[in-house]
């Protein structure tokens, strides 16, 4: 799964079992692919929330 964040400031929010992981996005991309073996998840883009 290719993620495309346009900052390294940028959230990235993922569901795991239950439980909200909130990281910058350089560590989401980086642990991305454990996140998709531990569960099924849930992406949310809030960069262009006000």
């Amino acid at each position: 799964m290719d993620l495309d964040f346009k900052k390294d400031n940028d959230i990235g929010i993922i569901k795991i079992s239950g439980r909200l992981v909130v990281s910058n996005a350089r560590e989401f991309k980086e642990n991305i692919n454990k996140y998709i073996e531990q569960s099924r998840f849930l992406v949310l883009d809030l960069t262009d929330m006000d």
